[in-house]
């Protein structure tokens, strides 16, 4: 068995976004492909995206990351894609979720304002600032499978 890893990693949306029920369409896609690719990869994750900018928490063996992060890369929903944090874990942080969404505009709008920024722009965060989001992530409630 490979070691585990978490990686968390930003990027910019190529698609529009159009919003059909609380989820916008090109989010909703990405959130049905990765979660039957996810399960079949042992890998676990957790998305969120506003502003037009995906901010995803994954998290599964090391070979399996690292080649759905090489995908990724080739994914035209995506650009600029950029690691913030790739590190080593003891265990799965949310095994229960192959892919989990989080709506939470309340949280996320408080962090933002705490923290100084009018908006999500993940390319102008710092690391605490990230790993406070990757935290709230974490701990939130969402739609999960």
């Amino acid at each position: 068995m490979d070691k585990l890893i978490q990686l968390a990693y930003i990027s910019r949306s190529t698609e529009p976004y159009e919003t059909t029920a609380h989820i916008p369409t090109n989010v909703a896609k990405i959130l049905l492909q990765s979660r039957a690719n996810n399960k079949k990869n042992n890998i676990v994750g957790v998305l969120y995206f506003s502003d037009n900018c995906f901010f995803q928490c994954i998290e599964g063996e090391q070979s399996a990351i690292e080649a759905l992060y090489k995908k990724l890369l080739k994914d035209p929903r995506h650009k600029e894609l950029k690691i913030i944090l790739k590190q080593s874990i003891a265990s799965i942080s949310f095994s229960k979720w192959s892919m989990k969404h989080v709506p939470l505009e309340q949280k996320m709008m408080a962090l933002l304002k705490l923290n100084g920024y009018k908006s999500f722009d993940p390319y102008l965060f710092n690391d605490q600032m990230n790993r406070d989001i990757i935290a709230l992530l974490l701990s939130s409630k969402g739609e999960s499978q």
